[in-house]
């Protein structure tokens, strides 16, 4: 070999060295330390049990916190672990140590929390258990599942909820203290929805865990037509008079006997005064008054083909189709009228004790 090229190779490994000495001073140092009070629940001791990144950016190294690294002590029991001997398993595991800076602690000790057991309870007889535990118990769970509800949806309805309780849970439902948690169900949260609920129980002898899944029909009431502030009766409905609200649940079997569109009312008389928020019952709506009590009215009498009218004065108050006391003029005879229009009534061919049996027909 010639001495020039002796110098080229020379030359060339000392640029190869420089080139990797340079690359590895201007790589990111990543950071990492033990957890404080590291623990695990599991049979296996990953890397994420004991350490975390502290700074840098290692995709390698991230992934591999969830690699196992051994098996764990025992439940209740310790186990010592040394910064070395991370940093051998992540060498093991192809991580460039050179890469990696430790800081903090260098000796922990990793701890095996014991988890009690989830076990359930005995399925009790339905006859061994009062129907007021039972009530109790669904009350309980239905008041706690809508507000879990609420704070999913950030929605603060009127959710109905149909579901079958397990009897080996009404003993532990007696207390909503014992509720640790509810989860499960999907946005928008209506219709079939399967929840896991976890109780927790604790007397003097023991503590004992139970979870369990429970499917749910859940759903929103209708909305129907209310009084905004008290109404007087005969007065004609406005929408500033009304508003909607949620159907109570009291009333969930009588829904078809309220109003669920607003302009079904507008226009109508109230035949019965309301309070504020009160439901509209349809029974307690009829036709605008077209006659005032004490007006004066043309009456009616038809025979076939002839027709006969007269004046009268109005008894009382009346609507299209009602039937109402009328004072003939001027031979102040009463009789009973149906109103036909505005200020007119068409006389009925009924005796008295028919008219007055008639009479007791209000609307």
């Amino acid at each position: 070999m010639g001495l020039n090229s002796a110098k080229f190779l020379i030359a060339g490994f000392l640029v190869a060295q420089w080139l990797s000495l340079s690359i590895a001073a201007g790589a990111e140092l990543t950071v990492i330390r033990f957890r404080d009070n590291p623990h695990t629940d599991r049979s296996v001791v990953y890397v994420s049990d004991l350490i975390e990144i502290v700074s840098g950016n290692s995709l390698t190294l991230e992934k591999l916190l969830a690699a196992p690294l051994g098996p764990a002590p025992r439940p209740g029991g310790k186990q010592d672990w040394l910064a070395q001997d991370i940093l051998e398993h992540l060498a093991l595991r192809g991580i460039r140590t050179e890469t990696i800076s430790w800081t903090g602690a260098t000796a922990i000790q990793l701890t095996h929390e014991s988890v009690p057991q989830v076990r359930q309870p005995e399925i009790p007889r339905s006859q061994d258990i009062h129907p007021r535990r039972i009530e109790q118990a669904t009350r309980i769970l239905q008041q706690s599942l809508a507000d879990f509800l609420t704070l999913q949806s950030g929605e603060k309805n009127d959710w109905r909820m149909n579901f079958r309780l397990p009897l080996q849970y009404v003993s532990a439902l007696q207390s909503r203290s014992n509720i640790v948690s509810i989860s499960g169900g999907e946005a928008p949260f209506i219709g079939t929805q399967d929840f896991v609920i976890k109780l927790q129980t604790s007397s003097l002898a023991q503590s004992q865990a139970f979870e369990f899944s429970l499917p749910v029909e859940v759903s929103l009431p209708p909305m129907i037509v209310a009084a905004v502030n008290p109404i007087r009766r005969d007065e004609v409905l406005k929408a500033r008079l009304l508003k909607y609200i949620p159907l109570p649940e009291s009333l969930s079997k009588d829904e078809s006997s309220y109003f669920t569109q607003m302009d079904e009312l507008i226009g109508k008389r109230l035949r019965q005064s309301l309070s504020t928020n009160q439901p509209i019952p349809r029974q307690h709506i009829g036709e605008p008054l077209v006659i005032q009590r004490q007006e004066m009215i043309e009456v009616e009498s038809v025979a076939g083909q002839v027709t006969v009218r007269t004046q009268g004065k109005a008894m009382e108050n009346g609507a299209v189709g009602d039937l109402i006391s009328v004072e003939l003029i001027p031979a102040r005879e009463k009789i009973y009228a149906t109103v036909v229009g505005p200020l007119r009534v068409r006389v009925l061919a009924v005796s008295s004790r028919t008219a007055t049996e008639n009479s007791s027909i209000r609307y």
